[in-house]
């Protein structure tokens, strides 16, 4: 995944993986997305391009989730017409996406221990959000609810603060997408202290 480049700072960042349906969704506007994550370019349709790039996440995660009303209830960017079916739903996902996507081409390129030896890609935090996306959707797993009870994020990997690699040398975290009840390590153990303090709150009450 290439990094996003910041048009204010020129300087560039990974966006943290599921960036497109955790963060993008969490943000109640493109100012405050770009308040901590980098600013998309600056044109005139950097928020029209954040609304249809939302627009097609919600639809997608809703979607991908089982969650037929919810898909077709997403909020709807200007300019189009509220979601009649699955299927105009998902064209509204394609055109959307794909419009980020001319940002990229595939190539191969020199790689050293430092990374690319050549300039990377110059494309901003919302072109980024938007192959993260294209790649979710084709990768084609089960998307699930976090359990955690005052959680309930939608989400498809897992993500972990743990550096510790595997044997094949990937991070730990990365591969959390099967299996898995909650959408980060800290929502598992913070659903399983509240159940931890319930048992122990019954305990304490059938010896009273």
């Amino acid at each position: 995944m290439p990094p996003r480049v910041d048009a204010d700072t020129g300087t560039s960042a990974h966006l943290p993986e599921e960036f497109v349906i955790r963060e993008l969704l969490d943000a109640s506007d493109l100012d405050a997305l770009e308040r901590e994550h980098g600013a998309a370019w600056a044109d005139s349709g950097a928020v029209l391009r954040f609304r249809h790039l939302r627009t097609a996440a919600r639809y997608w995660l809703a979607a991908a989730l089982g969650d037929e009303r919810a898909a077709l209830s997403a909020p709807i960017a200007d300019g189009w017409e509220a979601f009649t079916s699955v299927e105009w739903g998902a064209v509204h996902m394609r055109d959307a996406v794909n419009s980020e996507l001319k940002a990229f081409s595939m190539r191969l390129v020199e790689v050293d221990g430092h990374g690319a030896l050549e300039p990377q890609f110059s494309v901003d935090l919302l072109q980024v959000a938007a192959l993260q996306l294209a790649l979710l959707a084709a990768d084609g797993l089960n998307a699930r609810r976090c359990a955690n009870e005052t959680c309930g994020r939608g989400f498809v990997r897992q993500r972990s603060t743990r550096r510790k690699t595997t044997n094949r040398g990937e991070y730990a975290g990365t591969a959390h997408a099967v299996g898995v009840r909650y959408c980060s390590a800290e929502c598992g153990k913070a659903q399983q202290a509240r159940e931890h303090r319930r048992r122990k709150r019954v305990e304490k009450g059938d010896s009273a």
